[in-house]
C-alpha cells in the first residue's frame, strides 16, 4: 500500500509539473510581448567564432529568467552580491585591464566568451542569481561528457543499507550537496579561457582570466567530475571500474553514489564525522536530510 501510494503521489506532482509547464510557457510569451513590444527587434543576429550576441537584462527592473516573473530588486542585488563572494572565495578568475586585453583576443590559443547572469525565483521564496559563461558548441558531442549515476547505484545502497541493518548493523544512508560545485575545479592549465563579464561588472573593456570551471563553459560538468573523484580518492576512496560514480572507502567500509554535485553515503553511525572529513577538508559540502523510514525526497524522487 505505501507503494501504491507513492505511485500516485509520484504521478500526481508529474501532472502539477507539466502544468506548470504549461503555464509558464504562457506566462512567459505574455512577458516577452509585454517587455519588448514598441521596441525595435534584432533580426539579424552576428555570430562568429568568439561570441554570440543576444538580449538580456543589464539594469532593474529583474525578472526571473525562467518564468518572466518581476522579481524584487533589493533581493536580487542581495543574490547578486553572493555570488560575487562565491567567486572570490573560490578565486574564479583574475583580472585582465583593457591595455592588456588586445594581446588576448590576438591569441589563437584563446577562448574568449560572453557571460551573464541567470535569475531564478526559488520554490521557498529564496532568489537566485548565477554569473554563467555562455560557451556556444563548437561542434564536437562528446566536449560536454560526463557520467552520472544511474537509479541502479542508489538502489545498491539501499539494498545494503537493509542488509547490513538486518544484520544488526547501525547505518545511515545520508545525502549530502556540493554548494557552488563547479568552481572547485580548476582548469587544466593548457586550457586558456577568458570572460566578457556582464553589464553589471564591466569595467572598461576588461576581461576576466578563468582559474575555475565557471558554470556554462561546456567542459565544466567533467573537469568538476574529474576533481570531485581526485578529492576522494585522496582521502581513500576507491572508484569502482564496474560503475565509475559508486566509490568505497575501505577503511569505514562507506559507499559512495555520486550524481553531479549530489553525494549518496552508505556509512556506519559511529563514523559518520570520519567520514564527512574525508571530504569536507578539500569541498564546500552541505549535509541535508537521511534516508530512513520516512520517505525521502533524493534527486527528484521519494525513497
Amino acid at each position: 500500500s505505501r507503494i501504491a501510494e507513492k505511485r500516485r503521489r509520484d504521478q500526481h506532482a508529474e501532472e502539477e509539473q507539466e502544468a506548470e509547464e504549461q503555464a509558464v510557457r504562457g506566462t512567459v510569451s505574455l512577458i516577452e510581448k509585454e517587455k519588448y513590444e514598441g521596441k525595435p527587434k534584432i533580426d539579424d543576429v552576428e555570430v562568429d567564432e568568439f561570441l554570440i550576441m543576444g538580449i538580456q537584462e543589464t539594469t532593474p527592473p529583474w525578472h526571473d529568467d525562467v518564468t518572466g516573473e518581476l522579481l524584487d530588486n533589493q533581493k536580487v542585488c542581495e543574490a547578486m552580491e553572493k555570488e560575487r563572494a562565491s567567486l572570490r572565495e573560490f578565486c574564479v578568475y583574475d583580472r585582465v585591464p583593457a591595455a592588456k586585453a588586445q594581446a588576448v583576443w590576438e591569441d589563437p590559443d584563446a577562448t574568449v566568451v560572453r557571460s551573464r547572469w541567470v535569475k531564478v525565483l526559488k520554490a521557498d521564496g529564496r532568489t537566485k542569481c548565477r554569473l554563467v559563461a555562455q560557451q556556444i558548441n563548437d561542434g564536437s558531442k562528446m566536449d560536454v561528457y560526463a557520467a552520472t549515476a544511474s537509479s541502479v547505484s542508489a538502489r545498491t545502497l539501499l539494498a545494503l543499507a537493509t542488509a547490513r541493518r538486518r544484520q544488526g548493523q547501525n547505518v545511515t544512508l545520508m545525502i549530502g550537496d556540493v554548494s557552488t560545485a563547479f568552481l572547485h575545479a580548476p582548469l587544466p592549465p593548457e586550457r586558456k579561457f577568458y570572460l566578457i563579464p556582464p553589464a553589471t561588472e564591466h569595467v572598461g573593456g576588461e576581461l576576466w582570466h578563468l582559474r575555475k570551471a565557471l558554470y556554462g563553459l561546456r567542459e565544466s560538468p567533467r573537469w568538476f567530475q574529474e576533481h570531485l573523484a581526485r578529492v576522494a580518492e585522496a582521502h581513500g576512496w576507491v572508484r569502482l571500474l564496474t560503475d565509475p560514480q559508486l566509490f568505497v572507502h575501505p577503511a569505514t567500509l562507506s559507499v559512495m553514489s555520486v550524481f553531479a554535485d549530489d553525494l549518496l553515503i552508505l556509512v556506519d553511525d559511529m563514523k559518520i564525522d570520519e567520514v564527512r572529513r574525508t571530504l569536507d577538508k578539500d569541498m564546500k559540502l552541505k549535509w541535508t536530510e537521511s534516508i530512513g523510514p520516512e520517505w525521502t525526497r533524493y534527486l527528484g524522487k521519494e525513497w
